[in-house]
């Protein structure tokens, strides 16, 4: 069972939560309640919430910083935020603290639960991972890589930095200079061991035996990223490099189903050598986002970073033109503009970078709803992981792709949504010509159209807000009305007129449509 701190200063809402919802059916023991971010604060540090429920705007402290003081103290908290206002800035700064969820007020005591259900969910699953870290901690493989970390970075002190070395069997300080390399994936490895095998197997068969035997150590310090030790004379490094022209091969066909990027330091010799060689890798790292995957770039050829550059103010509107005007061509090339303009800065990745990314994307948002290929609800239920995937973007590339594609959604839904508006005129002509057929069916009038049956009758239900068969019986019977004002047509006549081959059963459809029989309704008419 888990605690959960509920804040909000409006008492009502705080009420209403602690009586509307069952707490401890979702598995929450304890709820305290505070009615201002400072109250709430102050609680977190005594009870360690591992839930929090916030309202985001309050007096002096608000939800935002009140999480991110208690996310300081307590990392793996929960956190869920209230808000009576759909802000962007809100929003963003609910996915830079990893929120579980953005409610909305008036609070759905459905859509909290079921945020509450995956934050109980989510401390489930650290509780498993502590466990899991626990045995891991225990193993070999997990120690040597928390020992490569640390030298990497330096850490420790000199007798802990010794055993470290005895622990991965490795000596430097007696190495005239080293190098570092950090091969990086496009995803996280779900097998680091199997992943490190088949590339020594492909170093051994591909690598000449002279850069082979610079090859010191390699392990993965997190999900992604494999870090290469070379070691040896500064010309033997210089010369080598590890053979980069082969591994420019790999890297263009990627490893298994991972895409890679090679991050090349350049050699160092003296003190503390292994913790420069690693941060000039670190370095050459940085040029990912603008170089991309299958690529190698070495910490010599990374420029310092520019200013931010002016962009046109009107880029956004401008693409948002293009959006509503189907415009392909000008959207890839002010996306194409923009690309250009960042690599000619040659910013490192920053906030600045993708807050553009964010306002393009709010523009197709915007653009879907003008068009009306959407609802409010549906743009906001997808929001959070359009954003997400803009935060997740590792390259320039990516982030350009993500935005072209979103905005060919749009495109494409549109051109779908007209095609849509032919068919269904097109079909209601046929109707209109052919309602006397006693065997016109839906699926004789999907294959006039060339569609499925299933797919035309979604389409004619979405254009005109009835079924296939409604519109048909409506229109049958809206024909036959005009027919019995003709005292010269039998009942039966006008049924086989309007497509109904039984007149018993046309009389029961038409009293249904219309509340009279076929011979009162005509005698209504003729009084």
């Amino acid at each position: 069972m888990y605690k959960a701190l509920l804040v909000d200063d409006e008492s009502t809402v705080r009420n209403g939560l602690m009586r509307h919802l069952n707490w401890t059916a979702l598995g929450i023991e304890t709820v305290l309640t505070a009615a201002s971010g400072e109250e709430g604060l102050k609680l977190s540090l005594s009870v360690q919430p591992d839930i929090v429920v916030s309202d985001i705007r309050m007096y002096e402290m608000d939800g935002v910083e009140m999480c991110r003081q208690i996310r300081r103290k307590s990392p793996d908290c929960q956190l869920i935020f209230l808000s009576g206002f759909a802000d962007k800035p809100y929003l963003k700064a609910a996915i830079e603290l990893a929120a579980v969820s953005f409610v909305e007020k008036p609070v759905d005591p459905a859509e909290l639960e079921k945020a509450l259900a995956k934050a109980v969910a989510a401390c489930s699953q650290r509780q498993t991972n502590m466990h899991r870290e626990q045995y891991l901690s225990q193993s070999l493989p997990y120690l040597k890589r928390r020992a490569w970390l640390a030298l990497l970075n330096g850490q420790g002190s000199i007798a802990e930095q010794q055993r470290q070395f005895q622990l991965l069997q490795l000596t430097v300080h007696d190495l005239p200079a080293v190098q570092i390399l950090i091969l990086y994936t496009d995803q996280a490895v779900a097998n680091s061991e199997s992943f490190t095998v088949r590339l020594k197997q492909w170093m051994q068969t591909h690598l000449s035996a002279g850069s082979l035997s610079l090859l010191l150590y390699q392990d993965f310090i997190d999900d992604r990223s494999l870090v290469i030790l070379l070691g040896g004379r500064l010309p033997a490094l210089n010369a080598s490099a590890l053979d980069l022209g082969v591994l420019s091969d790999l890297l263009k066909v990627g490893l298994a189903e991972y895409r890679l990027f090679l991050a090349v330091g350049r050699p160092i010799a003296g003190d503390d050598m292994l913790g420069r060689a690693y941060q000039d890798a670190k370095l050459a790292l940085t040029a990912l986002f603008y170089s991309g995957y299958g690529t190698i770039v070495q910490a010599r050829s990374v420029m310092p970073a520019c200013p931010h550059p002016d962009l046109d103010t009107l880029l956004f509107d401008h693409f948002y033109r293009a959006l509503l005007g189907q415009d392909e061509n000008e959207i890839k090339l002010l996306l194409d503009q923009l690309s250009w303009t960042l690599r000619q800065a040659r910013l490192q990745q920053d906030d600045w970078i993708r807050s553009i990314y964010y306002q393009l994307n709010h523009q197709i948002n915007v653009a879907r709803e003008t068009l009306c290929l959407c609802s409010r609800e549906q743009q906001e239920a997808v929001q959070n992981q359009h954003l997400q995937v803009i935060d997740r973007s590792d390259t320039l590339d990516d982030l350009q792709k993500y935005l072209l594609n979103k905005a060919r959604e749009v495109i494409a839904l549109k051109k779908r949504e007209e095609n849509g508006n032919a068919v269904v005129a097109k079909v209601l002509r046929f109707i209109q010509h052919h309602y006397n057929e006693p065997d016109l069916s839906v699926r004789a009038l999907a294959d006039y159209c060339y569609l499925t049956p299933t797919y035309f009758s979604s389409l004619f239900k979405r254009k005109t807000g009835r079924t296939v068969g409604q519109y048909l019986t409506e229109y049958r019977i809206e024909k036959a009305r005009l027919l019995l004002r003709d005292e010269s047509f039998k009942l039966y006549q006008v049924a086989r007129q309007v497509g109904y081959e039984d007149s018993n059963y046309f009389a029961r459809i038409f009293k249904k449509q219309t509340g009279l029989s076929p011979s009162e309704y005509r005698e209504s008419q003729l009084v």
